[in-house]
C-alpha cells in the first residue's frame, strides 16, 4: 500500500512499523489494542512514527485519513513501549486524537 512509517532504535533494531490503520510490534505482530487507527492505507503520509521523549519509551503515531473517509483529519496516538511484555501497545486514553 501507499503510506507506512517504520521505527527502529538507535541500534537500528525494528521497533515498530503503521500503515495508518494497524501498528506491528518488532515481532511482527499486531499490537494488543490495534486495528482501528484511524488512518488509511491509502493515504501517501498514512503513518508518521516520532520519538515523544528523550527516554525511547513514548512514541507518537500520527496517521492521516484519506479521501471518503467519514471521520477526516491528522490524528496521533500513544505507544507505550513498556507496556505489552515492552513490545509496546497503544495507550488507550491516547488513540485516535484529532489534532
Amino acid at each position: 500500500n501507499e503510506g507506512s512509517s517504520i521505527k527502529t532504535n538507535d541500534l537500528g533494531n525494528l521497533l515498530m512499523y503503521s500503515d495508518g490503520v494497524r501498528i506491528w510490534n518488532s515481532s511482527h505482530t499486531i499490537v494488543p489494542n490495534r486495528n482501528d487507527l484511524i488512518g488509511n492505507i491509502s493515504s501517501t503520509n498514512a503513518a508518521f512514527i516520532v520519538l515523544l521523549t528523550l527516554n525511547s519509551r513514548y512514541f507518537y503515531v500520527f496517521t492521516q485519513s484519506g479521501v471518503g473517509q467519514l471521520e477526516i483529519g491528522l490524528r496521533h496516538s500513544v505507544v507505550d513501549m513498556c507496556l505489552d511484555n515492552e513490545l509496546g501497545d497503544i495507550m488507550p486514553s491516547q488513540k485516535n486524537i484529532l489534532l
